[in-house]
């Protein structure tokens, strides 16, 4: 979800916040205290703790983020509640995708409601089911980025005054503390009479924080529901869950996976209140207590430290104490296995709650990856929450294995559209709000960088109007804005020249839609204030290599970097394209997908590839090597033959031909390619 920028960070003197690396939290506890499932209907049958089958009618809600308002509606709409704002759903079954919580002023009257639901459908012989998004984690934890203060006043009926005195008492304490130690010697005014205290205070902690954090405790209403929680859910031919499918879920059955994720959570805190107790991390946020376990661990075991490191540790293990450099085994022994669950495949960017690259890296990469999780779950397709689309409706994606449902519910946040998915037996049907109607999802589309699905974009190329035309200074290329159903189009436009480099951009990217690559943007022939030549889609937000590069940016997004590049290599190697400067190719900006362009050098006839091609360690999908494969001259000569000449054609083949010889076979094991330095994708 796009970033929203945080009001004011806050600190819980005894409850910890957590950095995005360990981004599912604290979902532990409360599981083997849940109640015996109800007695089932005739209809459906629980096939494991978070598996069903013959379910005949499911309403899937997506992020709600507090809106209260809107959830109602659409569950009226959907024949899930009625005016009295219960169960009428009959054996109908309820999913929520998570994401109830944060932003939205009203999560708490949300969980409400559900928490009720889930007691009421079983009389009817339906079900309400909710999987852990994201943002139950995080508030779990005590990351409260997102909780706005109107949220935090939902819960001052839980917080007594007391409470709240005792606290600031701390509060000034410590702040008394810090000023005594200060290079004044505490020669200032005592904290305790600083008007400022006081607003520091309410601003770190406004009314309702404490009954919020108690509420959110392991023991409290809020807190042992959500601990209940599992990861993933399948009812009939269909997976939920909030961020989306990685590799770790085609490691194991649902029910393996869901125990998985509660037990290493649950570890991960009896971990941390080992350590607290111990004096080696805090009772402050966790962002400072994973660093400071990082720096005991450096401390501790100086070989741990990477070789670029060693300088900064040998200055940590210089200024800390004796007990810091020799902590009890059994600390140390903590610190390694604290750490090594936060890089868990079941947490972060990899994990089911953050997944991304199940809807945003290319086809070509991801449907192995999105297949496996699939067979593995024995389920035809999943639905996922977590990413808005572009255009905030709702999308069947991936030859109709994966919904989109996330549509920005809670629209001051998002300006979207609150929208439902009805699945009826094989009908999927998409309840929408402001205006109310009911449609299908729609196909292509909702997931790019422009709210359009590719023949839109190819249209708007073609036919939309010119607003801007700027020369490039160093380039024969041009920066061209376009108007095109009331959005902003950028293009790059290529005029024609003696050497036909332009038709050599067309056929680049005709190519790629054979190859199904998504690596050249879209490109169409067009005349630019009388000129011909032709027209490549272009990004406001893009970032080359070679700015990558020159400044140390790295990611941990859903789709590596490493494997891009690698499709990229291969495809240059196919084109022979022996030279590709690092400013003709990067990044689109927040998505991280990687876009190639500059292409006019390209297509030699030259049958044979680069000496230094047999050391390249191609690591990729089997897709990509069925995709060569089905390069055939027909279906060549069909897309390319008015661009490119026959030797051209045929020295293309005889390159496929050698670049197969280098790439694994198809029943060869694929490692997918490690991510690159890890970045915060808690969102």
């Amino acid at each position: 979800m796009p970033a929203v920028k945080p009001t004011t960070r806050r600190v819980s003197p005894g409850y910890s916040t957590r950095r995005a690396l360990l981004a599912p939290g604290l979902l532990l506890l409360a599981w083997l205290c849940s109640l015996a499932p109800p007695a089932l209907s005739q209809a459906a049958q629980q096939l494991g703790p978070w598996q069903w089958s013959g379910v005949g009618r499911i309403v899937v809600i997506p992020d709600i983020h507090g809106a209260y308002p809107d959830l109602v509606r659409l569950l009226q709409a959907t024949g899930v509640i009625d005016d009295s704002l219960n169960w009428s759903g009959g054996a109908s079954h309820l999913v929520s995708l998570g994401d109830l919580l944060d932003r939205g002023a009203e999560s708490r009257q949300v969980m409400d409601l559900l928490m009720r639901l889930q007691e009421q459908a079983p009389g009817q012989g339906g079900r309400v089911h909710v999987v852990a998004g994201n943002h139950e984690a995080m508030n779990l934890v005590g990351d409260l980025r997102y909780v706005s203060d109107a949220e935090f006043a939902a819960f001052r009926d839980m917080e007594s005054p007391t409470q709240r005195q005792l606290a600031y008492d701390e509060f000034l304490a410590r702040r008394s503390e810090a000023l005594a130690l200060s290079f004044l010697g505490g020669g200032i005014i005592a904290a305790e009479r600083d008007p400022q205290s006081r607003l520091d205070f309410e601003a770190l902690y406004p009314p309702g924080y404490f009954g919020h954090r108690g509420a959110f405790a392991p023991e409290g209403k809020y807190g042992s529901w959500l601990l209940s929680l599992p990861a993933i859910l399948v009812l009939n031919d269909t997976a939920f869950v909030h961020g989306g499918l990685p590799p770790v879920t085609s490691s194991a059955p649902i029910d393996a996976l869901n125990q998985r994720y509660l037990s290493e959570l649950k570890r991960f805190f009896e971990l941390w209140r080992k350590l607290i107790d111990a004096g080696v991390l805090t009772q402050e946020n966790i962002e400072t207590n994973l660093t400071l376990a990082h720096k005991a661990l450096r401390v501790a075991e100086p070989a741990s430290c990477a070789p670029s490191e060693r300088a900064a540790c040998a200055r940590e293990r210089g200024s800390a104490t004796d007990r810091q450099r020799s902590p009890r085994p059994e600390v140390v022994a903590a610190l390694r296995e604290l750490l090594a669950l936060e890089s868990s495949p079941m947490f972060g960017a990899t994990g089911p709650l953050w997944y991304r690259g199940s809807v945003r890296c290319k086809d070509v990469l991801e449907i192995p990856v999105l297949q496996a999780a699939l067979d593995n779950l024995e389920v035809t397709r999943v639905v996922v929450g977590h990413t808005p689309t572009t255009d905030r409706r709702v999308h069947q994606l991936r030859d109709d294995r994966l919904v989109m449902l996330d549509t920005g519910m809670l629209i001051s946040s998002y300006h979207g559209r609150p929208a439902a998915l009805v699945i009826d037996g094989p009908d999927l049907q998409v309840q929408y709000l402001n205006p109310t109607e009911r449609v299908a999802p729609l196909g292509d589309g909702g997931n790019r960088e422009y709210p359009f699905s590719t023949e839109q974009l190819g249209e708007a190329l073609r036919t939309g109007e010119v607003i801007d035309i700027e020369q490039g200074w160093f380039e024969t290329t041009s920066h061209v804005q376009l108007s095109y159903g009331g959005a902003v189009i950028d293009a790059l436009f290529f005029p024609g020249d003696k050497k036909g480099s332009e038709q050599r951009e067309l056929a680049a990217y005709r190519l790629d839609t054979l190859l199904g690559f998504d690596l050249v943007p879209i490109t169409v022939e067009r005349q630019i204030d009388g000129e011909p030549g032709v027209l490549q889609l272009a990004y406001r937000q893009f970032l080359t290599e070679s700015q990558r590069a020159r400044q140390k940016i790295d990611t941990a997004d859903w789709c590596p970097l490493p494997v891009q590049q690698q499709l990229l290599a291969v495809f240059d190697l196919l084109i022979g394209h022996d030279d590709r400067p690092g400013s003709t190719y990067g990044y689109t900006q927040p998505l991280w997908n990687l876009q190639s362009s500059h292409h006019g050098d390209a297509f030699s006839s030259s049958e044979s590839l680069p000496d230094d091609a047999d050391g390249m360690n191609l690591q990729l999908p089997p897709t990509v090597r069925a995709s060569l494969q089905a390069l055939g001259e027909p279906e060549l000569t069909g897309a390319l033959g008015q661009l490119l000449d026959q030797a051209q054609i045929t020295a293309l083949l005889a390159r496929r031909d050698a670049l197969l010889a280098l790439m694994p076979g198809p029943a060869e094991s694929y490692d997918q390619p490690a991510t690159a330095a890890t970045g915060d994708r808690r969102q």
